[in-house]
């Protein structure tokens, strides 16, 4: 009886490591599936970050998880350069790059306060741009798209 005891109780054990072995498992399979979902997320807003530069209205038509339609040359700038703010140059980002390391950068300290708009020079914004999509992100790139606003205004030296 005593051999029919130890035997139910290492069977309880096996039992009991089994279960483990299967939550552990189960755990490893979600995390290697969440793994993928990251990297697939990811590459998503690779590809978005990479998407070229199109009319904001473009851009905006479609909805991209994570990321945000960045105009190249702010909307409310639009009536400077005679063209309405879908027209504008845009480019798709990841959001939290968007929001922190671009409008971030372009608002703070001595850039673009955010109101009211005609106090500033197209000078001063095409300066500001410069700055920011330059010198701060080496996005030579961006400057291309949006010089031709400036120049067409006459105001601006580059």
């Amino acid at each position: 009886a005593k051999v029919g005891l130890e035997a139910a109780s290492h069977l309880d054990e096996a039992v009991d490591a089994a279960r483990i072995g299967a939550r552990v498992a189960e755990e490893v399979a979600e995390e290697a599936a969440e793994r993928v979902g990251k990297e697939v997320a990811e590459e998503a807003v690779e590809q978005a970050i990479k998407s070229e530069i199109r009319p904001a209205r473009e851009l905006l038509r479609e909805s991209v998880p994570g990321t945000e339609v960045h105009h190249l040359i702010e909307q409310r700038f639009a009536d400077k350069f005679d063209v309405k703010p879908g027209d504008l140059p845009a480019i798709r980002l990841d959001k939290t790059f968007h929001q922190q390391e671009v409008t971030g950068r372009l608002f703070r300290g001595e850039n673009l306060p955010t109101y009211p708009p005609q106090e500033f020079s197209l000078q001063r914004i095409w300066n500001t741009y410069k700055r920011v999509y330059g010198e701060k992100l080496g996005r030579q790139d961006w400057l291309e798209a949006i010089w031709p606003y400036f120049e067409k205004t006459g105001k601006v030296v580059r």
